[in-house]
């Protein structure tokens, strides 16, 4: 089972609001407006050239580690480290120039049991991992 990149923010207004950005959520989450954790599966994130339009994040390759017929890599981004799986043959190298996509329909949001909703001026702050290859960020896109 794969790892988890969690995206700390708020829900405002129907959408995810972090440090990485403001992101449409999945149809079906009816979550009102307050903390959120953005979950998105290091499977299911794409990494894309650095100039990539579409890209939720950009950043350097820090790490890359064998898993088998994949490779993890730990992408360092503006808000910390994102994490993607990728086959071992696309692997880019450590310290290249990337762009990471975090597809609509592999966005799970759930609401945060944070106190107050976080502060957008200070998002974006690595908070911890569920595993060692998961990632909790403070932020939004």
């Amino acid at each position: 089972l794969g790892g988890l990149n969690e995206v700390s923010g708020v829900i405002q207004g129907g959408r995810h609001v972090s440090a990485l950005g403001s992101f449409e959520i999945p149809a079906g989450s009816q979550l009102p407006d307050g903390p959120a954790a953005m979950l998105v599966r290091q499977e299911a994130v794409a990494v894309r050239s650095a100039d990539d339009p579409t890209a939720h994040a950009e950043g350097r390759v820090t790490r890359a580690t064998v898993r088998g017929a994949r490779m993890l890599i730990e992408v360092g981004t503006r808000v910390g480290p994102l994490f993607a799986e990728i086959p071992t043959g696309q692997c880019p190298s450590v310290g290249a120039s990337v762009s990471l996509v975090l597809p609509l329909d592999a966005r799970v949001v759930v609401r945060s049991a944070a106190d107050p909703a976080p502060d957008l001026a200070d998002a974006g702050q690595v908070v911890g991992t569920r595993d060692p290859a998961r990632t909790s960020i403070s932020g939004s896109n």
